[in-house]
């Protein structure tokens, strides 16, 4: 990996107050932990027996979820403190074979056509198109026929994006350096192997703004403001 594509993983937001928080929302099953776990598990629920590898694990919030279902899950993040969270959260709820990894999500310590799924869970927001591209390409060498990759992202117009990324009213975030649109997601997924079986724009998980969004976001050219995340599931072909 180049340096330019490693220095998104050394930056200094990438530190305990950034995961611990994270830690919290799993640990406590907070309304966004459960938004999230929907928008991804009801693609198509971890199986008991089932091979996982969730790229970019993070604390753990989609191979704890997993484990619980007596999957055989790969956790893999460059953040040492993330891996730490994640055990810890693994093993307090995780059932089956749990294995953490600090790493590169583009270096997949598994055979050629072994995975049945992986996770990719709040990953592509952080991540630059080369790397990416590089991602897909191991992804798609691990996964067995038909193995799929279940993806859920922020879209990168939505007003509360636009505001994070500006510093507008809320704390600027500088970790979100690789958004990308619908189309390019969807168009990478193709040209690395991959077919779309769903895609889905999805409203903010906020409660009284939930409803409303979910009428906005299909209102002809300002609809792509009002779509706060992105979810859906590739096979690989």
């Amino acid at each position: 990996m180049r340096d330019s594509e490693l220095s998104y993983y050394k930056h200094k937001d990438y530190d305990d107050p950034y995961y611990y928080p994270q830690y919290l929302q799993v640990d406590s099953q907070n309304r966004f932990h459960k938004f999230r776990l929907k928008y991804v598990f009801d693609l198509d629920p971890p199986k008991k027996g089932e091979k996982i590898v969730d790229l970019g694990c993070g604390v753990g919030t989609f191979t704890t979820e997993a484990g619980k279902k007596g999957c055989n899950v790969i956790g893999i993040d460059m953040s040492p403190i993330a891996i730490h969270y994640a055990k810890k959260l693994f093993k307090k709820y995780g059932k089956g074979k749990g294995k953490f990894i600090v790493g590169s999500i583009h270096k997949i310590p598994a055979p050629n056509n072994s995975v049945d799924k992986i996770y990719m869970g709040g990953v592509i927001e952080h991540i630059p198109n080369s790397l990416f591209r590089k991602t897909l390409k191991e992804a798609r060498r691990v996964l067995k026929v038909g193995g799929e990759i279940l993806f859920e992202c922020p879209a990168p117009d939505h007003i509360l994006e636009i505001f994070e990324t500006y510093g507008i009213f809320v704390p600027k975030d500088h970790t979100h350096i690789g958004l990308k649109n619908d189309k390019l997601i969807q168009q990478e997924f193709r040209n690395n192997g991959f077919k779309i079986i769903k895609f889905f724009r999805l409203p903010t998980h906020v409660i009284w703004l939930n409803p409303i969004e979910y009428v906005l976001i299909h209102v002809p050219f300002v609809g792509k403001y009002f779509v706060r995340r992105y979810s859906g599931f590739v096979r690989k072909i």
